[in-house]
């Protein structure tokens, strides 16, 4: 198959072309976007990959930034994007370096993405901004730096006849390593410009040093033996997306991917035409097996595609939770040993599992005991941001439970370390108790809002009183027995700037309570804060993406050999399904058996079913032999 128009394809050889593939690797320049603007509908295209469950990575040939800053305007332009999706020839030249044990110092000609990345791995450089010619070449002084072992050339705008005579004399030591991060002659643009690239500069440092620079990028082979160790893609069921023949397509080629040339870069199909009718096989290589004229064309195509499948999985999701929603002492002994064997490590929710507020759960602690004898780890994840860790630890050992502070998670802890990744250096503007204050002071964040807000007068007075504070670049909000009318204003005023971070520790709307009392919990402030807002916070807690990601990578564990219990259908058992964990409820504390019956009988109306439920936590021992 040689360079099919997908527009030319059925309905049903789209679906084909669709099903052919897991992963998707994808160029960006030109392909998703265009400097700062992002290309129609391609930020929709590439988290609807990753919605049906193709795995995405980012791989670009461009060196001016870091995978952090990639990720940064991945997250900026709407594209789902983490550092781990990214390879970059910023990054791919320094684990070059590491990878041979380099220890000494490299002649940079390039930007700070280098540079970054190579202080990351401990290599020194020198070299980088401006070197400008002076008058004639009498005035040109080189002093070499006996320490420099490597010339690396990305893309440099301060690129000048000095820079040139540096790399060249020292490449005139063969000893010295000479890496070019690509060789792309041009960035797309879509001007009428020409805008030389990073190949511009290598091939004129080749030229006066008469040496070849040891290729990192798109299409050599280091580039690609890197994709393969470390996404461990198999190349028949992979799609290559790029908008130039001769690093993304010949790249694709070379591995054996399936190859999809967009027609938004630098590649024009009147060139494809002409490799298609050549007898060169180094022409034949750059003949793409689709192309496209914007990744956007496949937008509609794929939404379409969504929603079949979403209306299969959702047949095959009733059928499912009806024949696993299975209650703990139904199960014969040959099924509960099966359920026992079936896990390594257990994540527990604390309120309403493990303890109601102040009172133990019956059986509980013996139950934890019991996990631990059998070999399992016991973890803590609990949406509770009113304590710090320390003091879930404490409250923890109180209620006669063992654990240790590294197997805590709390949402005042999620918070903080949130912020933290961030790299965040402004102030926080606090709806909340002194748990995510204690967090916050432990990661250094400066913060305002704790406890009672003690703005006087009516709604009028409030509102001519405050003065937003200039400092302040996040709101978070969490468990507030001080909540009041004052602090909506405040939290929802900062909360409106886009340009601040706004941040909820759980989406709970009530915390488990030891009698009929019910209690608010932090969702219901935010619900009200969020609606003035007209923004929708991020939350760090239990069932959100990022709790799901700091378990996996704090803890290790095997999503497919992990049991989580819970409480709460909408944060403990939805978490769970998320993270593709076994899911185990009990009804001791949110969740009560009346409520679980209904939604066995209408499984259409509830998305959430826990594989295995209980009364209370201490089932598992009534269901142990006396001897495990």
């Amino acid at each position: 198959m040689a360079a099919v128009n997908l527009k030319s394809l059925s309905s049903k050889e789209i679906i084909e072309f669709f099903n052919s593939f897991d992963t998707v690797l994808t160029d960006c320049d030109g392909v998703l976007w265009m400097e700062m603007t992002p290309l129609y509908h391609s930020a929709e295209v590439m988290n609807t990959f990753q919605e049906l469950g193709k795995r995405v990575f980012y791989v670009t040939n461009n060196s001016t930034k870091t995978r952090e800053e990639f990720a940064e305007k991945c997250k900026l332009l709407n594209f789902k994007a983490s550092e781990e999706n990214i390879l970059c020839t910023s990054h791919l030249a320094a684990n070059y370096l590491k990878n041979i044990s380099f220890n000494r110092k490299v002649y940079v000609i390039g930007k700070s993405g280098i540079t970054k990345e190579l202080e990351k791995v401990g290599i020194a450089h020198c070299g980088t901004g401006p070197d400008p010619m002076g008058n004639d070449l009498t005035t040109l002084s080189i002093e070499k730096d006996p320490d420099v072992g490597a010339v690396i050339v990305g893309y440099d705008e301060h690129f000048s006849y000095p820079k040139m005579v540096k790399a060249a004399s020292y490449l005139a030591d063969h000893d010295v390593h000479f890496i070019g991060t690509n060789t792309d002659e041009r960035f797309p643009t879509s001007k009428s410009i020409v805008m030389p690239g990073t190949g511009s500069f290598v091939r004129c440092i080749e030229t006066c040093s008469e040496r070849k620079a040891t290729i990192m990028g798109k299409p050599e082979p280091y580039v690609a033996d890197m994709i393969k160790q470390k996404y461990n893609v198999d190349p028949k069921r992979t799609l290559m997306i790029g908008d130039r023949a001769n690093t993304d397509i010949l790249l694709g080629t070379r591995c054996g991917f399936k190859t999809l040339l967009v027609l938004s870069g630098v590649t024009h199909l009147e060139e494809v035409e002409k490799w298609k009718q050549s007898t060169r096989q180094e022409d034949r290589d750059l003949v793409t097996d689709y192309y496209i004229d914007t990744l956007g064309d496949l937008y509609p195509h794929l939404q379409k595609l969504k929603k079949e499948q979403k209306a299969q999985c959702e047949i095959a999701r009733c059928a499912k939770r009806m024949a696993v929603c299975k209650y703990l002492k139904d199960l014969s002994k040959g099924e509960f040993r099966k359920f026992l064997e079936s896990f390594d490590a257990v994540l527990s929710d604390c309120d309403g599992v493990l303890w109601r507020e102040h009172d133990v759960i019956e059986g509980s602690p013996e139950t934890v005991v019991k996990f631990r004898e059998l070999g399992k780890k016991f973890f803590y994840i609990t949406n509770n941001n009113s304590k710090t860790r320390v003091e879930i630890l404490d409250k923890i050992r109180s209620h006669t439970y063992d654990a240790k502070l590294e197997e805590i998670l709390c949402s005042s802890y999620l918070a903080a370390i949130y912020l933290k990744q961030l790299k965040f250096k402004k102030k926080v503007y606090l709806v909340g108790s002194e748990g995510i204050s204690q967090e916050l002071d432990a990661q250094g964040i400066e913060h305002v809002g704790l406890g009672p807000d003690v703005t006087e007068g009516d709604e009028l007075d409030i509102l001519f009183k405050f003065k937003p504070d200039s400092e302040v670049g996040a709101v978070v909000v969490g468990f507030d027995r001080h909540f009041s009318y004052q602090k909506i204003v405040k939290a929802a005023t900062y909360a409106y700037d886009k340009n601040i971070h706004f941040i909820c520790t759980n989406p709970d709307v009530e915390r488990p309570s030891p009698n009929t009392i019910r209690y608010p919990g932090a969702g219901c402030f935010l619900s009200a804060i969020e609606k003035i807002a007209k923004r929708s916070a991020i939350i760090v807690g239990k069932p959100e993406p990022f709790v799901s990601e700091v378990i996996k990578k704090k803890y290790g564990v095997d999503p497919a050999r992990t049991l989580m219990i819970g409480d709460n259908l909408n944060t403990d058992i939805l978490l769970g399904q998320r993270c593709g964990f076994t899911t185990l409820l009990v009804m001791s504390g949110i969740t009560t058996p009346e409520e679980l019956a209904s939604i066995k009988k209408n499984p259409k109306g509830s998305p959430i079913l826990p594989n295995f439920y209980a009364d209370q936590l201490s089932d598992i021992l009534n269901c142990l032999p006396s001897r495990p």
